[in-house]
């Protein structure tokens, strides 16, 4: 799971105070197991940064192999504890605007091919993933990644005219916490489970 992963990002970890990583409630030190368990998505990830390795502790949803990069980097950033509670587009983030687009536009197209107009297969799939309905758009869900990191999905069906459409928003304290690459990752990996 830690192939995408810079061996740089590893030793900068194992560098770091235990203090300066644990994040209550969503990351803990593990003496046990010599790293640190991370939730996220729901599930449990270890983190041994002097193995350079990252693995799921219990069966999780599958995620993209970007995943594993967001993670790491996640722990190493100077990361908010409280949701702003307020929804951007990625492009609403300093440079967004420019970054992502062309190799680095977010893949939702994989996520309206997969349902179409089939909401009630995407509101089961978007309820395993322990999404929260939102009043917008034709279905919408809101979902905890990781401590303050929030995503909402945003779906629209489709007509003659018009294919069906897939938005994702994000969390307003992701701004500034996170390097725009690491929230491209994060954003994959959500297009990711939903379509799979």
């Amino acid at each position: 799971m830690a192939g995408m992963v810079d061996s740089r990002l590893f030793a900068e970890l194992a560098a770091r105070g235990k203090k300066e990583v644990i994040l209550p409630g969503c990351c803990e030190y593990s003496e046990a197991e010599q790293g640190y368990i991370v939730k996220a998505w729901g599930s449990d990830y270890l983190i041994r940064p002097e193995k350079e390795e990252i693995k799921a502790m219990a069966p999780a949803t599958t995620g993209h192999e970007y995943f594993s990069v967001f993670l790491i980097n996640y722990l190493l950033a100077e990361k908010p504890t409280k949701p702003q509670g307020e929804w951007i587009s990625e492009k609403d983030l300093t440079g967004g605007t420019t970054f992502f687009r062309g190799p680095h536009a977010i893949p939702t197209h994989q996520i309206s091919e997969t349902f179409g107009n089939d909401l009630v297969a995407l509101k089961k799939k978007s309820e395993s993933l322990q999404g929260e309905p939102l009043d917008l758009a034709d279905i919408a869900f809101a979902f905890e990644v990781i401590g303050a990191i929030k995503i909402a999905l945003l779906y629209w069906i489709g007509d003659e005219d018009f294919p069906a459409e897939a938005k994702l928003l994000i969390d307003r304290s992701v701004s500034g916490a996170l390097q725009l690459d690491v929230v491209y990752a994060f954003l994959c990996d959500t297009c990711y489970r939903l379509a799979n």
